[in-house]
């Protein structure tokens, strides 16, 4: 398990409380089973996690999503595959999933979205979770929003409803 001082000082309060919490209900050196965890522990985030457990067939599937993650995700990704997911969301997501299973540690990263009003940049946070006593087979995703800022204009000139090109060249499609 990872130390409080691995994390970014730039992380969200929100997301420091959450990965004290994970550190508080896990045992040494292993990270905590979901069930350590109850509805009640988890209040102060409910808007802003996802839980996703590691499918038979490979691959992330959310078990949930909550509402304030769709615009992160470019929908509702319950009963998804992470991997599904548009790449202008979601281009890296399936590897820090498989990144913090495999390390058993919390991933931290920043995940810019860009669209034709602004680019937000979100705060994330993957935390490995136990089934049972087993290895590590399910995440904890928290996300909030970092920022906001203005896309470049020649980029809100070219992104259009239907047809979208992120900054980085990659062509999002509708979640099915």
């Amino acid at each position: 398990m990872e130390n409080d001082q691995n994390l970014p000082n730039e992380l969200p309060m929100t997301l420091k409380g959450l990965h004290a919490l994970w550190r508080a209900r896990g045992s040494t050196g292993r990270s905590p089973r979901r069930e350590d965890f109850t509805l009640q522990d988890l209040k102060p985030w409910l808007g802003h996690l996802a839980l996703l457990e590691h499918s038979p067939g490979g691959g992330f599937r959310f078990r949930v999503c909550s509402t304030a993650m769709f615009p992160r995700f470019g929908c509702d990704a319950t009963g998804k595959l992470a991997h599904e997911l548009s790449a202008m969301f979601c281009s890296d997501f399936p590897h820090r999933l498989e990144q913090a299973v495999t390390s058993g540690t919390p991933i931290c990263t920043w995940v810019p979205v860009a669209s034709s009003v602004a680019t937000v940049t979100y705060a994330e946070l993957v935390l490995p979770l136990r089934h049972k006593n087993e290895r590590e087979n399910m995440l904890l995703v928290g996300t909030y929003k970092f920022s906001v800022d203005s896309p470049p204009r020649d980029l809100a000139d070219t992104l259009t409803e239907s047809n979208t090109t992120n900054h980085r060249g990659r062509f999002t499609r509708s979640c099915r």
